[in-house]
């Protein structure tokens, strides 16, 4: 396929919009990754800007090269020989299902084949509901999601998901993107491993609704992580990022780490959890 990644780091919204779409030509799509503090703004310049094209995106803590970022922001152009379509799924926390007929449709009109088509998300909230929900429109044209749930906005904001210039909360926003000249292929990789003779442990208490994991082994599970990994409360956070944890489900562990210190020890983590599931360390 055809596509271009363009970054700034630059503070200047106006400035960084017009350095990051520097390489945006005859675009199909467009994706943009933004501070919280550009992204109302950015949107708004790059729809604009590029007037009938798709364009979804949010804000986000970004990845680029060897760097990670709050400030860069990134847009990804994609170019003739892909079909999009794009659009929002709204009240994620309670009626999901009421956007599902009109993404049936985008499914319908972009004709996906055999392995040509991918779903790309960015949700607010609720994406284990979110998922299910989406499979109704995806799964006859055997469509694969990826993305996640947004995060590195500052504590007490709002997330948002972004569709052609529009912000929407308790949503997700989506591309169907079809390879018009090739296959697309989805891969996931676990860069970490189990930690040797590493401890494991069982989640007592949580709470599914703040996906928060209140106590591991019947012990406030900050002071369960901090006590095994050597560390201080304060420094338990970018510690997850060296040893996160991990649910053991089956023969296969799966990143759950925690971002946030809850009340009295607990964790507030990336996923939801269940009583009983166990954890292991990774490095």
């Amino acid at each position: 396929m055809q596509i271009s990644i363009g970054t700034s780091t630059k503070a200047d919204c106006n400035g960084a919009v017009a350095e990051a779409t520097a390489k945006v030509s005859n675009p199909n799509l467009l994706i943009l990754l933004c501070s919280y503090e550009h992204l109302k703004d950015a949107s708004k310049i790059i729809s604009e800007k590029y007037k009938g094209v798709p364009l979804i995106g949010t804000s986000t803590t970004s990845y680029f090269e060897s760097e990670s970022s709050d400030k860069r922001m990134i847009v990804l152009c994609f170019g003739s020989d892909v079909a999009a379509e794009v659009g929002i799924i709204r009240k994620l926390s309670s009626a999901p299902i009421a956007d599902i007929a009109a993404m049936e449709e985008k499914v319908s009109k972009i004709q996906a084949g055999d392995s040509n088509t991918v779903c790309l998300e960015f949700c607010t909230n609720d994406e284990e509901r979110l998922v299910t929900t989406m499979n109704v429109a995806l799964e006859r044209s055997r469509i694969p999601v990826v993305g996640g749930t947004i995060f590195g906005y500052p504590a007490g904001a709002t997330g948002y998901a972004m569709l052609n210039g529009n912000l929407y909360e308790d949503a997700c926003c989506y591309a169907l993107i079809k390879n018009k000249s090739g296959k697309i292929r989805t891969y996931s990789e676990n860069i970490f491993g189990p930690m040797e003779c590493g401890k494991t442990h069982i989640a007592t208490k949580v709470n599914l609704a703040k996906k928060e994991l209140i106590s591991l082994d019947g012990r406030p599970a900050a002071d369960v992580y901090c006590e095994d990994a050597g560390v201080s409360r304060s420094e338990l956070v970018d510690n997850v990022l060296v040893s996160p944890l991990g649910r053991v489900i089956g023969d296969e562990i799966f990143i759950s780490s925690p971002y946030e210190i809850g009340s009295n020890g607990s964790l507030i983590t990336t996923r939801r959890l269940m009583r009983t599931i166990q954890f292991r360390y990774l490095n």
